[in-house]
């Protein structure tokens, strides 16, 4: 009460300087008041305005002084104004309703267990690949293979009508990093990225705006080039609140032995025609990294989820393509037949990877296709 004295008592100071108008010796009395009588007659009308007072802004104009005089019937409904009752007007706005809310049911509400039910719901909708147990997902198999005949029934009855249409697929490879611009053998290491793959990503941000395209979810993999390529497009998008898979099953190629060496100097020391063997057959793989390496990914704590054999050693282009396919089978498939739009943003080999499985590509051609930096590849689906 007494900071609220002051407050007033503080405004009718700045209003006496302020303003020369015919009321300005109701300012100057208000200063001449002794602090003690103000204090009595600030609270005898206290109970009427605290419903409507609100502290003034520095934009906002200055309140008027209180009045002087005393108001008998508010100071009598001073007696009930320390009830811990809240009025429901006051929670949802003006209104003549004399409904009441306690505190504790108004907080009832808010309680831990209320948020973690709704980000249980929130999350079911998007649920990650194999979240559930074995015996769950084992219980729940007949119940899906009875919706999918229903629905083959209802497609045949009805026919076209009605049916959901698929959402589109956009593959883009993340932006370039440094050891990319610098010619080495990157795989599973986690450089960051430089400004031109920075520019890269923000120009196919520009291009899925320019043709209308709005992702509804997006899978990157667990590398530091790949998600701050989705946080850039992300932005250029306007839409932060998309929903981000991070899949190790997107990473790069592991090079092996071969991580963090220059490809030049490697065939150099090795051979041209054994390192180009290494990087563009199918089947070949490069030496394996030892557990002790500096880059064996299993001494990082984003892959403690994974078990030792899951962790590769070396891969062929073949065994990146084949880690790829889980992902498209069991997540990015199933959202695309919902209608959703699935944007991909990884690294070249597991991006061919899926480009195989989806377009059935031989083993030989595959060899041939690669993936421009800056330039969404597009897949629409008719079924």
């Amino acid at each position: 009460r007494e900071a609220l004295y002051n407050e007033y008592y503080r405004n009718a100071i700045i209003t006496e300087k302020r303003s020369r108008s015919r009321t300005a010796h109701r300012d100057v009395a208000m200063k001449s008041l002794r602090p003690a009588a103000a204090t009595l007659l600030l609270l005898s009308s206290l109970p009427s305005r605290v419903a409507s007072f609100s502290p003034p802004t520095r934009n906002d104009a200055l309140p008027l002084p209180l009045p002087l005089a005393p108001n008998p019937a508010a100071s009598s409904a001073s007696a009930s104004s320390s009830s811990s009752r809240l009025r429901a007007s006051s929670l949802v706005g003006s209104g003549d309703s004399n409904e009441e809310i306690t505190i504790e049911q108004y907080s009832a509400c808010l309680s831990p267990q209320e948020e973690k039910r709704s980000i249980k719901r929130e999350s079911a909708q998007y649920s990650p690949i194999d979240s559930l147990p074995k015996w769950q997902r084992a219980a729940l198999k007949p119940f899906k293979l009875a919706k999918r005949a229903a629905n083959k029934v209802g497609k045949v009855v009805g026919g076209a009508k009605g049916t959901k249409q698929p959402g589109s697929l956009i593959l883009l490879r993340c932006g370039e990093s440094e050891w990319t611009k610098t010619g080495r053998f990157t795989g599973w290491a986690d450089p960051d990225l430089v400004g031109e793959g920075v520019l890269e990503i923000e120009h196919a941000g520009r291009l899925l705006l320019s043709e209308g395209y709005e992702p509804d979810i997006i899978y990157t993999s667990r590398l530091k080039r790949a998600v701050k390529s989705t946080w850039t497009i992300l932005n250029a998008l306007s839409a932060p609140y998309l929903p981000v898979y991070k899949s190790w099953r997107l990473n790069e190629r592991c090079y092996g032995a071969l991580t963090g060496l220059k490809k030049m100097d490697a065939a150099t020391t090795l051979g041209t025609e054994v390192v180009q063997a290494w990087r563009n057959s199918l089947k070949a793989r490069p030496p394996p990294m030892k557990k002790g390496d500096q880059y064996y990914p299993g001494n990082d704590r984003r892959y403690e989820d994974l078990t030792e054999e899951q962790i590769p050693l070396t891969e062929s282009l073949m065994d990146c393509m084949q880690r790829a396919r889980p992902l498209w089978e069991y997540g990015i498939r199933k959202e695309i037949k919902k209608g959703n739009t699935v944007l991909v943003v990884a690294h070249t080999n597991t991006l061919r990877g899926l480009m195989q499985v989806i377009d059935d590509i031989g083993e030989e051609d595959i060899q041939e296709v690669s993936m421009t930096g800056g330039i969404p590849f597009v897949y629409k689906f008719d079924s």
